[in-house]
């Protein structure tokens, strides 16, 4: 025989239903959420962290020489000039985006007698260094802290690649080149109580931002960058 269900009937059961979908997925919420985990982390062990790709990849056997120029004094000091520069190479060299490069002191020293008003062409500076290319940049700005508090050091810098045998700009195609900026990674509310202290952050700081000016030109994991906002 069979038996008709009434409409109380029906809606009864369907309450009982909705009940115990709802403890179901109660009961799973942190089995899923383990899960999320558990994918993330071999989404890791598969792809790596996350990286950002080179602006722009070097020609590692042409010999290279980077130059950082401060026309307009923006650096506390002109050894810092140096200080971006050398961390620059070095980083390229150590990343292997290098193998072949002038000392940038060759660069500082083919400069030293230029006049600021007839700053020397950077193609004829390549070649007065005996170097194919010429990675050139150019100081914009040093800021103590950003938000006029805590001490946080940033240099923002605007660089081209130049091509000793073409005679031309060949990276970026904007005329002022790609802007790069470096954010010096010193403590939240640390103070320099002394000269010492200022010189010692300020060298960090052209570290920092000689690091970030190399990674323009490879593929590093984000986490390590020195560029801001990248």
């Amino acid at each position: 025989m069979i038996r008709r269900r009434t409409s109380n009937q029906f809606r009864s059961r369907a309450r009982r239903l909705a009940v115990g979908s709802l403890a179901a997925l109660a009961l799973s919420a942190p089995l899923l959420s383990a899960g999320c985990n558990w994918v993330a982390a071999g989404f890791l062990l598969v792809h790596g962290p996350p990286r950002i790709e080179a602006r722009h990849t070097l020609q590692k056997e042409r010999t290279t020489v980077i130059f950082v120029d401060d026309r307009s004094n923006q650096l506390p000091t002109r050894a810092l000039r140096d200080v971006i520069a050398r961390a620059a190479q070095e980083t390229l060299l150590a990343e292997g985006a290098l193998i072949n490069v002038v000392d940038c002191k060759a660069a500082f020293s083919a400069v030293a007698s230029e006049k600021s008003s007839e700053p020397m062409d950077l193609i004829a500076l390549a070649k007065a260094v005996q170097a194919e290319v010429l990675v050139y940049a150019a100081v914009e700005s040093f800021t103590l802290s950003e938000d006029g508090g805590s001490v946080s050091p940033s240099i923002a810098m605007r660089v081209k690649v130049m091509d000793a045998g073409l005679g031309k700009r060949v990276w970026p195609e904007e005329k002022t080149g790609s802007s790069v900026v470096s954010t010096s990674r010193t403590g939240q509310g640390f103070k320099p109580t002394s000269q010492s202290d200022m010189a010692k952050m300020e060298q960090e700081a052209a570290k920092q931002a000689g690091m970030a000016l190399a990674q323009v030109f490879f593929s590093h994991e984000r986490d390590s960058s020195g560029l801001k906002g990248e």
